[in-house]
């Protein structure tokens, strides 16, 4: 019965946790339909959320119970912390050159922050519940592994950007119309969701 009790209260709090990511996801749907975004808006709140992933992946390794000495932690985050911020600088470059050049539309600038700062504020709420919730109270930190944490992040990332690259090409190759952009928000929000029960769970224990 305690098992049960247990396994009721750790489904309910990977479902507050959904339910929040759920919640920060429908902030860019209300922005395309009432706030006037556009897909410039969009996609760099989703670059932005990777940053915000990065982070709280840092966090985590930090925080991991694994027996680690300093120094050896120290290098693991420092590791981790070179190759994603590469990661994220080239994925910006890339953004910015096929919005601004090569689809003649504006690309990311402050104002552009600006307008997706409260979306971003909710994304970092969103990740940050998960990770009070899940990484924390499930105890997943007590057998984390930084070796295993080095590449936790990339695999939620690529579902989630692979969603994003066709749902824009559908965007773009239909006429930018803007229930195609609502269509692309959406895909996304299943794809983080989906990577989130699927794949988060298993990444950080060691083998």
């Amino acid at each position: 019965m305690t098992r049960a009790l247990d396994r009721g209260y750790h489904h309910r709090k990977m479902s507050w946790s959904v339910a929040l990511s759920i919640l920060a996801n429908l902030f860019p749907l209300a922005g395309v339909l009432f706030l006037g975004w556009d897909i410039a808006a969009v996609l760099f709140l989703y670059w932005a959320e990777s940053a915000v992933i990065g982070f709280y992946n840092v966090v985590k390794m930090l925080t991991a119970k694994s027996g680690l000495v300093p120094s050896q932690k120290a290098f693991f985050v420092g590791f981790f912390m070179v190759h994603y911020g590469l990661f994220m600088f080239v994925h910006l470059v890339f953004l910015t050159v096929i919005l601004s050049k090569g689809l003649s539309v504006p690309g990311f600038g402050l104002q552009t922050f600006a307008v997706i700062r409260t979306g971003l504020l909710m994304l970092f709420l969103s990740h940050g519940s998960a990770f009070f919730l899940q990484y924390l109270g499930k105890g997943e930190y007590r057998t984390a592994s930084e070796k295993l944490l080095l590449i936790q992040p990339y695999g939620r990332i690529v579902i989630m950007h692979l969603t994003i690259v066709f749902g824009t090409a559908i965007f773009w190759i239909s006429g930018r119309r803007l229930s195609l952009l609502v269509l692309l928000v959406l895909m996304k929000i299943v794809a983080d969701v989906g990577a989130q029960l699927i794949l988060k769970p298993r990444a950080v224990v060691a083998v």
